[in-house]
């Protein structure tokens, strides 16, 4: 209130002219500091606000666009669910793909398996005698037949293989004769008992089966 007085008493002594000389130049005044510090700077932050506001009606329009993309009857989660269930599918189909490849792995083992000739024939031979020596057996004598079924399966070998030694050792050896790489069958058998060693004295009929080549 103080200040207001004083500016009444030191206007009252002034003139008109004076007075609005005064008020003029205060304007002005006011006008040059505002152009001069306050305007640049309003402007300034106007602009940055209008770059803010542009980038941000920006992102919600790509966000709405997206939204919509993913959406079908209000479903936010369809597109990733429909994608969820391809992956499913492609996960399936890859374990179908496995399962094929496997069993397609053991019929070949097995057609290779199957595949007989000559030199497989000296081999399944040779490894007689030397199963026998691991289980310690006598091996008295063996005798084997060779089939030509012109490439058709069946029977392609058949072997008798005398043997004498302890049962045990028999049953042993003739668990590895089935258990050889080649398709084997043990289709008779004759046992007779030593009476001097009680050894057991075999008569073994071993046929492979396979498709000559």
């Amino acid at each position: 209130m103080k200040f207001l007085e004083k500016m009444d008493d030191y206007f009252s002594t002034k003139k008109k002219s004076e007075k609005w000389m005064i008020i003029i130049a205060t304007v002005v005044v006011i006008v040059y500091f505002l152009s001069t510090f306050i305007y640049p700077y309003a402007h300034a932050s106007y602009a940055e606000s209008k770059k803010n506001k542009q980038e941000i009606q920006k992102s919600i329009a790509k966000n709405r666009h997206y939204l919509e993309s993913v959406t079908k009857d209000e479903n936010h989660d369809f597109y990733m669910q429909k994608l969820d269930k391809r992956i499913a599918e492609k996960k399936r189909t890859l374990l179908q793909l496995d399962h094929k490849i496997a069993m397609i792995n053991t019929k070949l083992k097995k057609i290779s398996e199957s595949l007989f000739s000559k030199t497989l024939w000296s081999d399944f031979l040779n490894s007689l005698t030397t199963k026998a020596k691991i289980q310690n057996l006598d091996i008295q004598y063996i005798s084997n037949t060779y089939i030509d079924h012109n490439e058709s399966f069946g029977r392609v070998l058949e072997i008798n293989v005398g043997c004498k030694g302890a049962y045990t050792d028999m049953i042993a050896f003739m668990q590895g004769l089935e258990q050889s790489k080649l398709i084997t069958e043990i289709d008779k058998t004759t046992f007779l008992v030593d009476k001097e060693t009680s050894d057991i004295i075999a008569d073994i009929h071993v046929s492979v089966w396979g498709i000559n080549h």
